[in-house]
């Protein structure tokens, strides 16, 4: 009996790390909720845009290359006209990281300073 036991234990523990191990699938339903960015003053800060990608990508299993699709799909106005000035970040071998750097220099809140003498 204790036999069975130690067999079904065995087995459940291979199971167990059979699905740990299972491919995710890729689910984009997160992204159909990002709405379309300009790059405008009246848009989301560019900051809090780029990561609403990375939490879609996060929720859908989302690799990096797949965000650069998203990113290329959501932009409009300036902000998609930066991305083809760039031929650097629109080629296959962009790293998204350098790409979301390049928009968080461009399109930065600036912020004045007022001093009061």
């Amino acid at each position: 009996m204790a036999h069975n036991f130690e067999n079904a234990i065995v087995k459940l523990q291979s199971e167990v790390e059979a699905l740990r191990t299972q491919r995710r699938t890729k689910d984009l339903s997160p992204a159909t909720a990002l709405k379309e960015w300009t790059g405008l003053p009246n848009s989301l800060p560019v900051y809090e845009f780029f990561n609403n990608i990375d939490a879609a990508a996060r929720l859908g299993y989302l690799s990096d290359e797949d965000k650069k699709y998203i990113l290329r799909l959501k932009l409009a106005g300036p902000a998609f006209g930066f991305l083809q000035s760039r031929p650097d970040h629109t080629q296959d071998g962009a790293n998204f990281a350098d790409i979301r750097a390049a928009f968080e220099e461009r399109f930065r809140e600036k912020c004045m300073i007022i001093s009061v003498m």
